[in-house]
C-alpha cells in the first residue's frame, strides 16, 4: 500500500525544536545544556518565521514522510528553494544584513536535521541546500592613549553620572580581561583565584564551554574593590543594550565622535551604511560584535 505523505508546519517544527532544547530534551554533543544565549538566537528565528508567514499570508508546510520518486523528488526539491529564496528575501527586505540571514539559517537547518535523526522525520535532504552567508566584520579598537585616558583621567571621571562610572569601569575590565559580555557580567568572587602575590580571573566560557585563566593588573584589581560586597557578582549587572546605549554617552563626554564609513553585504554584495556622525562612534563600533556575542572583547 502507497504511504500517504504528512506535514508539518515549518514554524510548529521550530516550536519543538525549541522547547526541547530548552527543557534538556535535546543536548549539545558534549552533553551540555543548551546555553540561553543560544536559545534567544533559537527564538529570534521562530520570530522571523511568524513574521514571514504573516507577511506572505501563507502558511508553509514540509512533508515529514517523503518517499522518492522522480516526480516527487523534483516537487519537494523545488518547494524547499521557493521557501528558502522567499523567506530570505523578506529578511533582506527587513534590513538584515548576510551575517544575520545565515544566522538564522543555520539555525534552520540545525532543527530540520534534529527532527530527522530524532524524531524520525523522512524529509529528504534537502534543506542542505539553504546556503548560509557569512562576512568577517572588521572590529575597530581603543588605542592606548584612550585606554588610559579612561584609566586615569580624573577630571573626565568626575564629569560622568553614577551610572555612566558603572559602564567606564565595566568597558575598562572587559579590555583588560577580553572575556565576551555575558562572561563578564557572569564573573563571582568563585571565579577570583590568588596564587602569591598575583590574581587571576578564571572562567569557563558560557559559549565555548572553555576554561581561562587570566592575569588582571593592578587598576582592575582597583575596580574591582569598588563594588565588592555590593551584589553576588563581580560587577552590578546591566543589560547589553542599556549598556551599548551608555557607552555612546560616554564617547560623546570624551570628544570622540570620529566619522566611520559601515559597509554590509547582503546576497554576497557590499553595501554602504548610512554614515553617521555623532552616533557612529569607536565604542559603538568596538561593542557592535558584542551585540551577537560572537567574538571576544577587543584588545585594547
Amino acid at each position: 500500500m502507497k504511504r500517504k505523505n504528512e506535514y508539518l508546519p515549518i514554524v510548529s517544527l521550530v516550536e519543538k525544536f525549541i522547547w526541547e532544547s530548552q527543557r534538556g530534551k535535546r543536548l549539545q554533543k558534549n552533553g551540555a545544556i543548551i546555553s540561553a544565549t543560544t536559545i534567544q538566537n533559537y527564538k529570534s528565528l521562530l520570530v522571523n518565521l511568524k513574521k514571514f508567514e504573516e507577511n506572505s499570508q501563507k502558511q508553509w508546510l514540509f512533508n515529514i514522510r517523503y518517499t522518492y520518486t522522480k516526480l516527487g523528488f523534483l516537487k519537494e526539491k523545488q518547494h524547499y528553494k521557493n521557501f528558502y529564496l522567499k523567506f530570505t528575501g523578506f529578511l533582506y527586505s527587513i534590513g538584515q544584513v548576510d551575517n544575520t540571514v545565515g544566522a538564522h539559517i543555520k539555525v534552520l537547518r540545525t532543527a530540520i536535521l534534529y527532527s530527522i535523526t530524532s524524531k524520525g522525520y523522512e524529509m529528504g535532504l534537502f534543506y542542505k541546500d539553504f546556503y548560509a552567508r557569512k562576512e568577517d566584520i572588521p572590529v575597530i579598537v581603543l588605542n592606548q592613549h584612550q585606554l588610559k585616558f579612561l584609566i586615569h583621567d580624573k577630571e573626565f571621571e568626575g564629569k560622568l553620572s553614577k551610572n555612566l562610572k558603572v559602564i567606564k569601569d565595566i568597558f575598562v575590565i572587559g579590555c583588560a580581561i577580553r572575556l565576551r559580555f555575558s562572561d563578564l557580567l557572569g564573573l563571582r568572587k568563585i571565579n577570583i583565584e590568588r596564587i602569591g602575590e598575583s590574581i587571576y580571573i578564571v572562567n569557563k566560557s558560557k559559549k565555548t564551554n572553555t576554561f581561562t585563566r587570566i592575569k588582571i593588573p593592578q587598576y582592575v584589581e582597583v575596580i574591582l574593590k569598588k563594588y565588592r560586597g555590593k551584589q553576588k557578582s563581580l560587577l552590578p549587572p546591566i543589560t547589553l543594550v542599556n549598556f551599548n546605549k551608555n557607552l555612546k554617552k560616554i564617547a560623546l563626554l570624551a570628544e570622540w565622535t570620529d566619522e566611520t564609513g559601515k559597509i554590509r553585504s547582503k546576497r554576497g554584495v557590499r553595501k554602504d551604511i548610512k554614515r553617521q556622525k555623532a552616533q557612529s562612534i569607536v565604542f559603538a563600533t568596538i561593542f557592535r560584535a558584542m551585540l551577537c556575542e560572537e567574538l571576544l572583547l577587543p584588545r585594547c
